[in-house]
């Protein structure tokens, strides 16, 4: 069409002759009609897209040039992604080897510290039971200790044949025995109490006799250290008359006077003292005494 359009300044034609011109030429020659007319459009086309392509397309931005570089050299970059991906992995296996040493040890410490714990444990459940013994042994000792300065300090009373007195009627003496109380040790006895009987007995005095006593216990004072207190017992009724010189010389006959002493040291423990003493009277008059096999015991 355009190259049949009338010129610049050209008298203007008769369409229909116009039209009629035109298809007798392309009738006569088609192919080069359609070369004439279809080439300039294509042209013309082709040059008005390519300038509007080069302003409206997106696939020129920059981020298309980057993703067709991308894909352009996608087997570089795949390399270079392996090597890394080779490289971080043999860091994170060396760090991992690294790691795994790191614990190895630290089990292998924490090991030789739950050792060292146990072995320190078990020391000190050995001093712990040393320590119990030693406390035990402490204790003990204390309670030794106590014991033996008790012992040592505490009284003791003991009891001495003292004297005596044979029957005389006409002075109404009968036979009495006046034994000696005496406190032998280093302190005061307290409630000091006794009970005491005498009688005249046939020697020798059966093994098994009880040494009874009767009636309520007398005194309840203190005898201090080294003191003494005497104390008598005589016989319920006289003898014959022409007994009294064998029983004073404990021919199968004599005075027997027998007791108990009880008292309190100055610990409040309570002590006792049995006696039994047989009386006789020597030549020149004087008192001799000797203790019964058995009631002599004390604590």
């Amino acid at each position: 069409m355009l190259i049949n359009a009338p010129s610049s300044g050209a008298q203007q034609a008769d369409p229909a002759n116009d039209k009629r011109a035109i298809d007798q030429q392309a009738a006569q020659q088609p192919q080069a009609a359609t070369t004439t007319i279809n080439a300039p459009v294509v042209k013309e086309k082709s040059d008005d897209g390519a300038a509007q392509k080069g302003k409206d397309d997106p696939s020129d931005s920059w981020v298309i040039r980057a993703l067709k570089f991308f894909d352009r050299h996608n087997g570089a970059f795949n390399a270079f992604a392996a090597i890394a991906v080779a490289f971080f992995t043999w860091r994170l296996w060396r760090l991992s080897v690294k790691e795994i040493d790191a614990l190895g040890q630290q089990s292998a410490d924490v090991e030789r510290s739950i050792a060292q714990a146990a072995r320190a444990a078990t020391a000190m459940e050995g001093v712990a039971a040393s320590m119990g013994i030693s406390a035990t042994a402490a204790q003990e000792s204390v309670i030794a200790l106590k014991e033996r300065t008790a012992q040592q300090m505490r009284a003791y009373l003991t009891v001495l044949v003292g004297n005596a007195t044979f029957q005389e009627r006409a002075k109404g003496y009968l036979f009495e025995g006046r034994p000696m109380m005496l406190n032998t040790g280093a302190t005061p006895a307290h409630r000091v109490r006794f009970r005491a009987h005498a009688t005249i007995m046939t020697l020798p005095i059966a093994e098994d006799f009880s040494f009874p006593l009767h009636g309520a216990e007398d005194g309840g004072a203190t005898l201090n250290a080294h003191q003494h207190f005497v104390f008598g017992r005589s016989v319920d009724a006289f003898v014959p008359d022409q007994d009294v010189a064998a029983i004073k010389d404990a021919a199968g006959r004599a005075l027997v006077v027998w007791g108990l002493i009880t008292y309190d040291d100055i610990f409040g423990e309570p002590h006792k003292t049995e006696f039994g003493i047989v009386y006789r009277w020597m030549s020149d008059g004087s008192v001799f005494g000797h203790w019964t096999t058995n009631n002599n015991e004390s604590d």
